[in-house]
């Protein structure tokens, strides 16, 4: 019981270490086809979704390592 409870918990850990950008399109893809959309269609929102999270966190580290600093001379 404690090696399938080790398997389990590394698979997780694994499928976790995706991060959001990754694993929120999957999830939304999932449910889309859970609530019968169809595949395509659902494949294609979850992508925009992905790419938007993928832009957000590049202007985010931009705008962190940028102004940061700029921030940190005002003080």
């Amino acid at each position: 019981m404690n090696d399938i409870a080790h398997t389990l918990y590394t698979v997780v850990q694994y499928v976790l270490g995706f991060g959001p950008t990754v694993l929120l399109p999957l999830v939304l893809f999932f449910l889309a086809l859970f609530f019968k959309v169809k595949p395509a269609k659902a494949l294609r929102s979850s992508l925009i979704v992905g790419i938007g999270f993928v832009g957000i966190y590049a202007i985010f580290d931009i705008l962190t390592s940028n102004v940061g600093p700029a921030a940190q001379a005002m003080v």
